[in-house]
């Protein structure tokens, strides 16, 4: 049937993050095309229309978490860059949609990845990931687009930076961290991939990130990247 909001599904575990969180809370909720991706659609026939009613259910639970406080929220629409000709066509007016309204109430981030990481298809030398050569043409669309940062993967892919300036003026979180393997990027190997991004970006516009979630990596392994990338941050500033 048709997709409709009945009531806040987060605004709990913001409160919750936000109780325990030394820093900024954000919380991150599914993008429009990858959540029509990702379902069986025997409703709508029609995957527009099921992205913007989607996004017009979302933009409610949005309102309830700046009602309640939270000023970043991040869609996580890895599909966008998946099928780039979607994103075109629909796919950032329907993340748009998700906020419309609400732009100067709170920072909304989009993220992006080429694919979660996959041990045992890589190790069968089985592609699964999405062209890295897509990034250049997305991060351009975006530049115009009423977001205010895109988050990208770049560990993983070892993304060649020089793509970067397509995003224009808007902030760039930088993957500098490989969620697929639990080895522990040094201090001195984020800095250094820091300086390489700000040959191409302003401090002003750029971020460490982890690549994507770090669900698949040890809850050690994954404290011990978190502490290097804050080092490397601090280290760069300086």
């Amino acid at each position: 049937g048709q997709i409709k909001y009945k009531k806040p599904i987060l605004v709990g575990d913001f409160k919750f993050t936000k109780k325990y969180a030394k820093g900024i809370s954000k919380i991150g909720l599914p993008g429009p095309s990858t959540v029509v991706d990702c379902i069986v659609d025997d409703y709508y026939k029609d995957l527009e229309k099921l992205a913007f009613d989607y996004a017009k259910a979302i933009r409610s639970e949005v309102a309830a978490l700046i009602q309640a406080d939270c000023k970043v929220i991040q869609f996580d629409d890895p599909v966008l860059i998946r099928y780039p000709y979607r994103a075109v066509e629909w796919g950032l007016k329907a993340i748009e949609a998700c906020f419309k309204g609400f732009e100067n109430q709170a920072t909304f981030i989009v993220h992006i990845c080429c694919g979660y990481p996959n041990k045992p298809l890589e190790k069968k030398g089985i592609s699964y990931k999405a062209n890295n050569d897509y990034y250049a043409d997305v991060l351009k669309w975006f530049s115009h687009s009423k977001l205010d940062a895109v988050s990208i993967e770049g560990a993983q892919s070892n993304l060649d930076l020089s793509i970067l300036p397509s995003i224009g003026k808007k902030t760039v979180m930088l993957g500098v961290l490989d969620v697929g393997e639990n080895r522990v990027e040094s201090v001195e190997e984020l800095v250094n991939r820091g300086k390489e991004a700000l040959k191409y970006l302003p401090k002003n516009q750029l971020i460490l990130a982890p690549d994507c979630g770090m669900l698949e990596l040890t809850r050690r392994a994954a404290k011990a990247k978190l502490k290097n990338m804050a080092k490397a941050a601090k280290e760069l500033n300086r």
